[in-house]
């Protein structure tokens, strides 16, 4: 509901005062967090500054204007209640990492010190000698006066206050110490004791001064080979990807040509999947049969049009109801005086007229056992009998039924070749590229022999850098094949078990465990670290 709420004017009266001069004391209401109307009082000045009433009525417009702002909705405003509208409002728009950073701040600082506080009650020098006294380093205490800024500049914008007292507030930047830059020297020593992937990221860091989100949000992408060139296009905060922090950083790096000709060291290799033993396509299919979800959809579908054709059928059937019935009356109460009905021929009869007989009255108890010893009982049997006959509708619907009945029954049956022809397609896609990789690691191994040789020859000076070269492209082709042959060998892997239907069975996911959100066992996640077996094992 809408409340509508009258410029408060107050009252300014002269006090009289016996051993100080007198003063022009204003009255008015506040209305408490609570919703209270409570009587203020305000003392404007002495009658020596403000000699004339309406001297002191000048003084106090400013005022006057004041606390009709502050409770334009009612009530005062704490700055929790700013900070919950801010956040609901406004701290959306913001970066992901500027989010969390503005909720650990008003959670850890802000909302102990200020949040009961109404927003009229925060004064610029108490907020000022409060960040004086915060263990921060200056750069913090500078952040935490602009979010209260920033906090303060929300409630002007939404009318829910007039004042930012945060103008006020001053607060150094700076440092507690000056920052030390390492030495060429230093940095080789620091990269001889990292691993990777720390030691590149460190090595990046270091020559072209990137943050932290934007180095592991780097990709092969980014770099442009031809002019030697990064563009930082992404950060990654608390595992999200999004944009980079300010504009500049978007733009393009140069970057060294001996860091672009390091060496690339991949801290994850591809395993290749354990070979088993050989299960007959018969049992491999029958297998499939019982794990694929859209074969048992497609069976409980089946079951469902199987019993609606059922409840169809019945009804083109004669339909015979047998009924029954049996009820027990009781009547009591006093008779009236007036009309008596008694066991005579003439059944009614008026009372004062011949032949009267008086009839005891009935009780409670009495009415009762009537009710269950059969003194007016109501009972009766029957049957009812349908036939239907020429029930147009009833049959064609019951036609219509029949044919979804069997188209059901054709598509569960598509469903099953489709999974068998799937089933044969995945198995022999996997021993395909298993005999691949074979063959692929054979030619590595043979191309890596014949550049070893061609290497001593050329030392033993009966060869030619040409020729060395040659050899080299072979051997990084072999490698290239390989790797290619490994990728389409978990391809296949991770096929063949989408065809079985075992997927989440592999790595070891229920829908038990996601229903309820308690893991029971630790997930098999390719690419990820796991206690025990490989993804895609058989």
């Amino acid at each position: 509901m809408d409340t509508r709420h009258r410029y408060q004017y107050g009252s300014l009266t002269r006090r009289e005062r016996i051993r100080m001069e007198d003063v022009w004391e204003y009255r008015y209401y506040e209305t408490t967090p609570q919703g209270q109307r409570c009587r203020r009082t305000k003392i404007i000045g002495t009658l020596g500054q403000y000699p004339t009433r309406g001297d002191a009525l000048r003084r106090l417009d400013r005022f006057r204007l004041r606390i009709n702002l502050q409770h334009r909705f009612g009530r005062p405003v704490t700055l929790d209640a700013l900070v919950d509208h801010y956040v609901e409002n406004e701290l959306s728009r913001l970066r992901y990492g500027t989010q969390q950073g503005h909720l650990s701040s008003l959670k850890r600082w802000i909302r102990p010190r200020w949040g009961r506080c109404l927003l009229d009650q925060v004064k610029p020098m108490e907020v000022e000698q409060w960040l004086r006294s915060l263990p921060l380093a200056p750069k913090s205490k500078v952040n935490l006066r602009s979010l209260l800024h920033l906090v303060f500049q929300h409630g002007r914008r939404w009318e829910i206050t007039d004042i930012n007292p945060i103008d006020l507030v001053r607060q150094r930047a700076g440092r507690r110490s000056i920052p030390r830059v390492l030495s060429v020297r230093e940095i080789r020593l620091v990269l001889k004791e990292l691993t990777e992937p720390y030691r590149t990221m460190v090595l990046v860091a270091a020559c072209l001064g990137l943050r932290a989100s934007e180095i592991v949000g780097l990709q092969w992408g980014d770099l442009n080979e031809e002019d030697l060139t990064l563009l930082v296009r992404r950060s990654v905060v608390h595992g999200r990807v999004g944009e980079t922090k300010t504009e500049a950083s978007r733009f393009p790096l140069p970057v060294d040509p001996r860091l672009a000709d390091a060496e690339v060291i991949p801290t994850s290799t591809m395993e290749i999947p354990h070979e088993e033993p050989v299960t007959p396509t018969e049992d491999l299919v029958s297998n499939a049969f019982g794990h694929r979800p859209d074969l048992a959809e497609a069976r409980i579908n089946l079951t469902n049009t199987a019993i609606s054709n059922k409840a169809i059928r019945n009804a083109l059937l004669p339909s015979l109801d047998l009924f029954a019935y049996y009820s027990g009356n009781g009547v009591g109460g006093t008779q009236n005086p007036d009309y008596v009905c008694i066991i005579e021929p003439s059944f009614c009869e008026v009372v004062g007229q011949p032949p009267y007989t008086a009839v005891s009255t009935v009780g409670y108890s009495d009415t009762l056992n009537q009710l269950i010893n059969s003194t007016a009982p109501d009972k009766g049997v029957g049957f009812q009998l349908t036939i239907p006959i020429r029930n147009r509708a009833a049959q064609a619907q019951n036609a219509t039924a029949q044919l979804n009945e069997r188209q059901q029954e054709v598509q569960y049956r598509q469903t099953q070749a489709t999974i068998v022809l799937n089933v044969r397609q995945a198995l022999i896609t996997l021993v395909q590229d298993r005999a691949a990789i074979t063959a692929a690691e054979e030619a590595r191994v043979l191309a890596q022999q014949s550049y070893d040789d061609e290497v001593k020859k050329l030392q033993l000076g009966t060869s030619t850098a040409f020729t060395v070269i040659q050899k080299e492209q072979l051997l990084i082709a072999a490698q290239g094949t390989e790797i290619r042959d490994r990728i389409n060998l978990i391809e296949a892997e991770l096929n063949f078990n989408q065809a079985m239907g075992r997927t989440l069975d592999v790595h070891r996911i229920t829908i038990a465990d996601a229903r309820t959100g308690n893991i029971q066992r630790l997930s098999n996640i390719p690419g990820a670290h796991d206690a025990g077996g490989l993804a895609g094992h058989r």
